[in-house]
């Protein structure tokens, strides 16, 4: 794939983002193979406060500084943010335009991220 789209599929497999990549489904399944068995920690952006939580209960690590005013940053601008990127997408979507492998890879990110926030009680 040309440029941008699934650059996030594209920098877990070691290319960089704007390279011109052809994926394959096994390069898919190899990349969620690789964010379960390889990445230590997964967390979301749009988690914060559960991601700063999660990392302490899986690592033990505490005292850490509290990620609340960054958190509130993030929700301050989050409204608007959230339209814009809503309404791009929507504009793209549109057009005809889908980005199925990093939306797979996030689809995973997301099921590893909450089945870890169960078993650690996050």
């Amino acid at each position: 794939m040309r440029g941008i789209p699934s650059c996030q599929t594209k920098m877990v497999m070691g290319y960089k983002c704007g390279e011109d990549i052809l994926f394959t489904e096994e390069d898919l399944e190899e990349v969620k193979r690789r964010i379960a068995n390889d990445f230590a920690f997964i967390g979301l952006t749009e988690e914060s406060k559960a991601t700063y939580e999660l990392f302490q209960a899986m690592f033990g690590v505490q005292h850490l500084p509290s990620p609340l005013p960054y958190a509130m940053m993030y929700r301050k601008n989050s409204a608007s943010s959230i339209e814009l990127v809503g309404n791009l997408t929507r504009q793209l979507r549109n057009l005809g335009w889908t980005d199925p492998f990093d939306e797979s890879l996030y689809e995973e990110a997301q099921r590893i991220f909450y089945s870890r926030c169960v078993l650690y009680n996050v």
